[in-house]
């Protein structure tokens, strides 16, 4: 397995005190903006990740749910690669419809000119060029990158990393304790991308959404989207996040049942 950076692991209480001290300031580390070269990949995600050991779980209570994350910074392939290698798994590769729709999904709708990995990879740093139509068919491609000297435009590009579906049966908390423990975290979950967790055996699963302190926030310091609908202010003890693994629709559910869960 390949070794990966892990997110860090913060105490609810820490992640409530850093929620409420947002401001402003958040904008100058928003990945969106700029550009970037090989020098300036680290900074990009400062303070997102740290490094961390390979992440390992029991291979005979979870499964793997492959999810795509849509980096609107325009990088070069090698660059590309770089930061997917460093913040994620590793640069996507589209292996067929699922995952045309998957990163449809993660680009918001839009139909972009974006980085992929090769499907035949010459090098370590090949790239395709693609660009997907309303008809979801790859109607542009470029050509393989296979030196980065061959390949200097700049892109945004797609990189993919595999959650782990814990098949077992826990409380939010319980959930929680388990991740930590095989140095991993409840899993961040991008809203606008619905992971295949067809092999979940409770119809919703925790993530690592939680309503604390008057606000709900992710144990992993992402932003809330707006597009989260749940309760502003949700009863007790229905105050944690989960999704439905079929529908994908959010629900805040009593933190002591026992559902299946994803860690990173």
């Amino acid at each position: 397995m390949a070794k990966r950076t892990m997110k860090t692991n913060f105490s609810l209480e820490e992640v409530v005190e850093q929620c409420t001290r947002r401001d402003s300031d958040e904008s100058e580390d928003d990945i969106s903006d700029g550009e970037s070269d090989v020098s300036s990949v680290d900074s990009i995600a400062e303070d997102l990740f740290l490094d961390g050991e390979d992440v390992t779980l029991d291979k005979e209570t979870t499964g793997s749910v492959r999810v795509h994350v849509y980096v609107t910074t325009p990088m070069t392939c090698k660059e590309a690669r770089t930061y997917c290698q460093t913040y994620h798994t590793d640069l996507s590769t589209i292996r067929g419809e699922e995952d045309v729709q998957m990163v449809h999904m993660a680009a918001g709708g839009a139909y972009i000119q974006s980085w992929f990995s090769s499907l035949i990879q010459e090098t370590e740093n090949s790239c395709t060029l693609m660009k997907y139509e309303e008809s979801r068919i790859p109607v542009l491609w470029g050509a393989l990158c296979g030196h980065p000297s061959l390949c200097t435009s700049k892109h945004p590009f797609f990189c993919y990393e595999n959650l782990n579906l814990a098949l077992e049966k826990k409380t939010w908390e319980e959930a929680l304790d388990y991740c930590r423990s095989r140095e991993t975290d409840l899993a961040y979950v991008d809203p606008k991308v619905l992971p295949n967790m067809s092999n979940a055996q409770t119809d919703s699963v925790w993530t690592g959404l939680r309503f604390m302190a008057g606000m709900w926030f992710w144990v992993s310091k992402e932003n809330v989207e707006t597009s989260i609908a749940l309760p502003s202010c949700p009863p007790e003890p229905y105050r944690c996040g989960a999704r439905n693994a079929k529908t994908g629709i959010w629900e805040n559910r009593d933190c002591e049942e026992k559902l299946n869960f994803l860690c990173i």
